[in-house]
């Protein structure tokens, strides 16, 4: 069951991200082709920063649209009218929950995959390629890869820690009788803070325990590596209790009322 429900979730999403992607992609197409023009007549230049400046933003917009459309499938699929259809159907909540997650996650590559080759037909010169290949050379004498990797990491975690914070929220607040779009916003700040809370005692002791410790450059470097790495576990826990009461509220304290 968990591929019909996946495939119907991400039917739904596509109907509103393959236009969205359309439009990136044209973007980039006419960005690459006043590129071009720019070079025999100067006027186009102006319209080449104009439509930079759009592109770019609509490459921020579209992330956000993308994050935005998965919190609305969410919470009209499940907790909505469409509820009453979907909880109806032979499928665990378990069930509906991963196809969610699943969702989140393929939406969230597809949309990062098509925005790269986006820019990379706007903008796609030569010397970037040599740019490119000369951060990777400085990265790795400057044994920086595992500092990159961390911080990658806890930039994808960071998405999700929001996505489940919002889709957490929504299953308290829906729990609830009346404002619950108001009691989902407030659990949304208390999840919020007490996981900020959480950091601070973790940035507290790690630097309590490391300070003064770390003299040379390259402990230095390891240090941060450390920190990084524990930061981007901390999310991924943070993410699986946020799933977990996802579930836990939507399994035993559903309220379609």
């Amino acid at each position: 069951m968990l591929g019909k429900v996946l495939k119907y979730d991400l039917k739904w999403m596509a109907k509103y991200l393959i236009p969205l992607y359309i439009i990136i992609l044209a973007g980039s197409f006419v960005i690459r082709a006043l590129d071009l023009l720019q070079n025999q007549f100067d006027f186009i230049a102006v319209f080449y920063g104009i439509m930079s400046v759009i592109f770019v933003m609509t490459l921020i917009v579209g992330f956000v649209y993308m994050a935005f459309m998965n919190i609305k499938r969410y919470l009209d699929n499940l907790f909505k009218d469409e509820g009453y259809l979907t909880h109806t159907l032979p499928v665990k909540k378990g069930t509906l929950l991963l196809s969610k997650l699943l969702t989140v996650t393929i939406t969230f590559i597809s949309t990062i995959v098509v925005f790269m080759l986006s820019i990379f037909i706007a903008y796609y010169v030569p010397v970037l390629l040599d740019a490119f290949h000369n951060l990777i050379d400085y990265i790795s004498t400057n044994n920086l890869g595992m500092f990159f990797i961390a911080i990658l990491l806890v930039l994808i975690l960071e998405y999700f820690f929001y996505m489940f914070l919002i889709f957490a929220s929504i299953s308290i607040g829906y729990s609830k009788n009346g404002n619950k779009n108001i009691n989902s916003l407030i659990y949304a700040i208390i999840l919020y803070v007490l996981v900020q809370i959480v950091n601070f005692i973790f940035l507290f002791i790690f630097f309590l325990l490391n300070v003064g410790n770390y003299e040379e450059i390259g402990e230095q470097i390891e240090l941060i590596n450390t920190f990084m790495f524990s930061m981007a576990g901390l999310e991924l826990i943070y993410v699986g209790i946020l799933y977990y009461i996802s579930y836990r509220w939507m399994n035993k304290k559903l309220n379609l009322q």
